[in-house]
């Protein structure tokens, strides 16, 4: 059921839950037993998470300012590992440190 908002001159602002098209324009105030009139408001859709907030707020300003990092070519990392963490996440820590040193099979010479 939509929630509709109803603003008491003592209170101020109620809250109260009708069906479609059954909304009273007035609405008793429980605080004070004032008529509270009802008040146009934005609708409430949806709630969105605060990470869902940041992450949109995030690609909307990359669209305008994007963020660009640069590093000479020849030039590694300092202090940081290149191997990507969810690869342990996923096999286990040994497996990943084995799945590192050895060869790719596509990168080996073929043999006819």
């Amino acid at each position: 059921m939509p929630l509709y908002e109803y603003r008491c001159p003592e209170c101020g602002i109620i809250e109260r839950s009708h069906g479609m098209n059954s909304a009273p324009t007035t609405e008793c105030c429980p605080g004070c037993e004032n008529e509270a009139r009802r008040v146009i408001s934005a609708p409430r859709l949806k709630q969105v998470s605060p990470q869902l907030v940041r992450a949109r707020d995030a690609a909307e300003k990359s669209r305008d300012e994007p963020e660009v990092v640069r590093r000479d070519p020849g030039t590694e990392r300092v202090g940081r590992s290149r191997a990507d963490p969810r690869l342990e996440r996923l096999v286990g820590r040994e497996s990943a440190r084995h799945m590192r040193t050895v060869p790719h099979p596509a990168s080996r010479p073929h043999r006819h």
